[in-house]
């Protein structure tokens, strides 16, 4: 099942594997699915290439949006992709990995940043036989469901490598972005 992240910084959570057979709010009409290349300089100053698949499905049942993202990381070299990091969602969200679909290695954990609007999913590390997401191999689709009924491109998605290098590339984020809830 998706689990809740709630508008907390620091806050983290486990994820699950999650099909639409068990979650049907999970179904529905993609509306937006684009492939972004994305050129990483790793720690030793050489390009990494990959590629992140920016899908925004429109929920059957809610009419809701969900944004996800898959990674595919097409070079060779050493160093894993270890964190993805999505801006613009700073409202209570629900979060999960699809087990249902294309990809091999599963992010394990999403947590809210130093800014609350800021979640990252972390791939591989404790409880994982992954260190990461490897050259040559990509990950499973994770989301992030909102209660957004429409999006915009603006928002920005970073990819980072295990040991630091980064690139971040513009990505579908709900519009209007709503301010962050005072409490």
């Amino acid at each position: 099942m998706s689990v809740q992240l709630q508008p907390i910084v620091g806050q983290t959570v486990l994820l699950k594997p999650v099909t639409a057979a068990i979650e049907s709010d999970l179904k529905g009409a993609v509306v937006r699915d684009e492939v972004i290349p994305v050129v990483i300089r790793d720690s030793d100053g050489i390009s990494r290439q990959c590629t992140v698949q920016d899908r925004v499905v429109k929920s059957t049942d809610t009419g809701h949006l969900h944004f996800y993202h898959r990674i595919q990381y097409a070079s060779g070299g050493h160093e894993f992709i270890r964190y993805a990091w999505r801006r613009n969602f700073p409202t209570a969200v629900f979060v999960g990995w699809r087990s249902d679909g294309l990809g091999k290695v599963e992010p394990l954990y999403a947590a809210r940043g130093t800014r609350v609007a800021q979640i990252i999913f972390t791939f591989g590390g404790s409880g994982s036989i992954y260190k990461g997401i490897p050259p040559g191999d990509s990950s499973r689709f994770f989301y992030i469901k909102t209660k957004a009924t429409d999006y915009q491109v603006g928002g920005e998605t970073t990819i980072v490598l295990m040991e630091g290098g980064k690139a971040s590339i513009k990505t579908a984020q709900p519009s209007p972005v709503l301010p962050r809830p005072r409490h």
